[in-house]
């Protein structure tokens, strides 16, 4: 399955809905966007039975009181293109908090490339306003590049 950009956001004081992506194959995506500025963002969940390559980002954030979404991936391999990335973000003006990420993969983890956006290289992430950390990956599989 081949989608482009998906983009949930509430621009007010309300919450954004969730992103959801069920796949019997594999996704190749460029990005997946969730936030609010003044609510809770949503949360990204993305679930395939083959591979997963995304070419931009997946992301959930932040920029009011509300937490940002949690982010689920679920498949055979992941494939992080480009420089993309999978963060939440709690904006630094934010309240709320960023969310959590969980990855599930039985496969192979490959990340490449580098971004044009305002991280160079893609890695994980979990961002709020008052800590900035750059998670470890810590698979059960023996391939991660």
């Amino acid at each position: 399955m081949r989608v482009g950009d998906v983009i949930v956001y509430s621009y007010k004081t309300g919450d954004s809905g969730n992103a959801v992506i069920t796949s019997g194959g594999s996704v190749t995506l460029n990005s997946i966007d969730t936030g609010s500025d003044g609510g809770k963002s949503g949360n990204a969940t993305i679930s395939a039975v083959g591979d997963l390559t995304a070419t931009e980002f997946i992301d959930t954030s932040t920029y009011g009181k509300g937490n940002a979404g949690d982010i689920a991936i679920s498949a055979r391999s992941l494939f992080l293109n480009n420089g993309a990335q999978v963060r939440s973000i709690s904006n630094y003006k934010a309240a709320g908090n960023a969310g959590n990420i969980h990855i599930d993969v039985a496969g192979t983890i490959k990340l490449s490339g580098v971004g044009t956006g305002e991280l160079p290289a893609p890695f994980l992430r979990w961002l709020t306003s008052t800590q900035r950390v750059m998670a470890a990956i810590s698979p059960s599989t023996p391939d991660l590049w």
